[in-house]
């Protein structure tokens, strides 16, 4: 991933809710933090920035191998979110994936420490 110019990966903060009550977040670690409960998930995301540029789409180069399930976004409608699965297990290679959908937004208090983070 070093050779795409604003990418970021890292690996996922698992925090309980007392725990994120005590710190003060910050808006860019937010994409790297979940609640304790997905711990075992030892989830790795990769985030692209630009200050300067907007793209609809950016090519990563990886190896298939390195995919072992792909989360959804808690904000994908499911029947959209049916047919994004039905599309992706039709590339070779990606029939056997799992796919799961994310809880992540499921807490409310997680939302609000979310929203307050500076």
């Amino acid at each position: 991933m070093s050779s795409v110019d604003g990418m970021r990966a890292e690996t996922v903060q698992y925090l309980t809710l007392p725990r994120i009550r005590a710190k003060r977040l910050k808006i860019e670690a937010l994409p790297f933090l979940k609640r304790a409960a997905f711990e075992a998930e030892d989830e790795v995301r990769m985030l692209w920035e630009s200050d300067a540029e907007e793209k609809k789409s950016l090519p990563v180069p990886f190896k298939l191998e390195a995919i072992k399930r792909i989360t959804l976004s808690p904000w994908v409608h499911p029947i959209l979110g049916s047919e994004v699965i039905d599309l992706l297990r039709s590339i070779e290679g990606c029939g056997k994936l799992k796919f799961v959908k994310s809880t992540l937004i499921g807490n409310a208090e997680w939302m609000e420490r979310g929203k307050a983070a500076k």
